[in-house]
This record gives C-alpha cells, structure tokens and sequence, in this order.
C-alpha cells in the first residue's frame, strides 16, 4: 500500500483499503482468540502496519486537501448559481 501511494496509484489504494477493513471486520466477529507463541510476530507486524501507515498518510494527505477545495469550490459554485441562476441573462 505505501507504494501505491508513493506512486499516486489512489484508486487502487483505496481498493486495498477496502480490503483490509473487510477482513479486520471478519477477525473482530470470528471470535478467534491469538495463541500466545504468535502474540510477538503480530505485535511486530502492527507496529510495522503503523509505521507505513503514517508514511502512506504523509502521501495522501496533500491529495485528500486538494480534493477537498475542489469539492468545496464546486459546492459553493453550485450554491451561488442556484441563488442567482434565476437572475442570469
């Protein structure tokens, strides 16, 4: 996933993302319990999801900021055309 976000590959990221939220939710509900002797391997392997986690963040973010004012922008134009659309020549 970090790479794809280095790439810029965003659809593709969040089509993993959604992914990984399919089988965390899955875990959650199975019920299993972690055997003791694995405890450290998936302490490790959380701690290291983190770590990329904050650098895939520090790629989207300007991303996620961009699209937010454009979404914005688009937002507050359709709202001045619907207000003054009736007064257009």
């Amino acid at each position: 996933m970090a790479d794809l976000a280095r790439a810029g590959e965003w659809e593709e990221l969040a089509a993993l993302e959604q992914n990984a939220r399919r089988i965390c939710a899955k875990l959650e509900h199975s019920g299993t319990t972690v055997p003791a002797e694995d405890a450290a391997e998936i302490a490790d392997l959380i701690a290291r999801t983190l770590i990329l986690d904050t650098e895939i963040r520090q790629h989207a973010e300007p991303m996620l900021e961009s699209t937010r004012k454009l979404l914005s922008g688009h937002v507050r134009d359709q709202n001045v055309r619907k207000a003054y659309g009736a007064f257009a020549p």
